[in-house]
């Protein structure tokens, strides 16, 4: 059964159970509603942790690579380039009905300079082959990434405006903060409830749980990545849910989950799709685009009205303005309580597991953008319970041996 306590954790896309490490409850996410005049969102304390400039086939992520793939930010101007984030990128693997993203151009984008001149924007980014591109740190980077001066922004940093939270250095790796203040324990073999929410930023893309022992996981890098990729956790069933939080909203809902296996890494390990649809058109809905369709259709329960960007075009608005996405603090308060759900799946902890130390990887391959958002928890695994068998020795069946007497009688007649 899952249990959580929540003050709105979250940064475009998060863990939320089991608790990240990086989300310690005094300098967690705090999430503000518009209060003064100007109608404008006011943040504070937001994070970000993922993987800047990572694209399918490449050997690294190169961080100053920013591809305008649904309007994320002119990359000249902060200092990036506009990708292949490497040489060689390899071809997508994902099937195109699994897709998230499209190039569906609406005027509204034509008319304002964002179109996809009828390429592929998407093409190489983390989603279009899942698990096949390189990460700076399995577990997020504090700001995307460690960018130079000279590439940062008033605004913010190349692709996001992700400054992590007072407590947290900018560019620190997630693999070495430290463990999580409420560590969970499970046991090998057991069916375990998971949750993660696009709240703030909706990429598109799909995900994935991995494991990886801490004193492994803790050395970063490549070392503990392909650690993480030894241990995917295995989706258990056919369903997912959507969870909702309140403040209007307590329900659980449940839908298939549409997960794909063929041309992933590690081989054969599934992943799920983001079942939350972005808005149509070449942005998703960010920043000044119109939000009015869904990049595709919606869980049947959910209703043909779940979709959207997230919280984030409140943010956006307030600095660039916005065709629709102003906020007013009623606004912003019906948006909080659309937005306030998280995504549960049941994984199942691997058997052969040794008991001990290990940090859970959530990693979201997107699909917008060339990014990987990704957090860890620490948890304990134990050792299985063996199952035991009553014994019929101990408290034999009355009706059972009254038969076996009778049978023994029958025997020594006949003979």
């Amino acid at each position: 059964m899952l249990t959580i306590l929540l003050s709105t954790v979250e940064g475009h896309g998060a863990l939320m159970h089991p608790p990240p490490r990086n989300f310690p409850e005094e300098t967690g996410v705090r999430l503000y509603p518009p209060t003064d005049e100007s109608h404008l969102w006011h943040k504070f304390s937001e994070n970000y942790w993922y993987n800047q400039g990572c694209q399918i086939g490449c050997d690294q992520c190169d961080q100053l690579c920013n591809p305008e793939s649904a309007g994320a930010g002119d990359p000249a101007e902060m200092g990036g380039h506009p990708g292949p984030c490497c040489s060689h990128p390899m071809p997508p693997t994902l099937p195109t009905e699994l897709r998230t993203w499209n190039e569906n151009e609406l005027q509204e984008d034509i008319l304002n300079g964002h179109t996809a001149n009828g390429e592929d924007l998407t093409k190489y980014n983390p989603w279009r082959a899942p698990g096949h591109a390189p990460v700076i740190d399995s577990c997020g980077v504090g700001g995307g990434a460690l960018w130079p001066d000279a590439n940062l922004t008033n605004y913010g940093t190349i692709g996001n405006d992700g400054v992590p939270p007072e407590g947290f250095p900018y560019g620190v790796y997630g693999t070495q903060l430290p463990r999580s203040q409420n560590i969970q324990t499970w046991k090998a073999g057991e069916t375990v409830e998971l949750m993660w929410s696009p709240l703030i930023a909706n990429h598109g893309g799909g995900y994935q749980y991995r494991l990886c022992p801490a004193s492994i996981a803790a050395k970063g890098g490549m070392v503990a990545e392909e650690c993480f990729q030894s241990h995917p956790m295995e989706f258990v069933g056919e369903n997912q849910y959507v969870q909702y939080l309140g403040n209007t909203d307590y329900g659980r809902y449940e839908f298939p989950a549409i997960r794909v296996t063929e041309g992933v890494k590690p081989v054969g390990a599934a992943w799920t799709r983001n079942p939350f649809p972005p808005c149509e058109g070449i942005s998703g809905g960010e920043a000044t685009h119109l939000c009015e369709m869904p990049m595709f259709d919606p869980p049947s329960v959910m209703g043909p009205d779940w979709f959207g960007y997230g919280l984030s075009r409140c943010q956006i608005a307030s600095v660039v303005g916005s065709v629709d996405s102003s906020c007013s603090q009623e606004k912003w308060f019906k948006m909080k309580d659309f937005y306030q759900f998280g995504i549960v799946d049941k994984v199942k902890v691997p058997e052969d597991l040794a008991p001990g130390s290990y940090v859970m990887s959530w990693r979201w391959d997107v699909e917008q953008s060339p990014q990987i958002w990704a957090n860890c928890a620490d948890v304990k695994i134990s050792v299985a319970k063996p199952t035991t068998y009553r014994s019929a020795e101990v408290a034999p069946n009355p009706h059972m041996e009254l038969r076996q007497a009778m049978e023994k009688l029958l025997e020594a007649t006949s003979s």
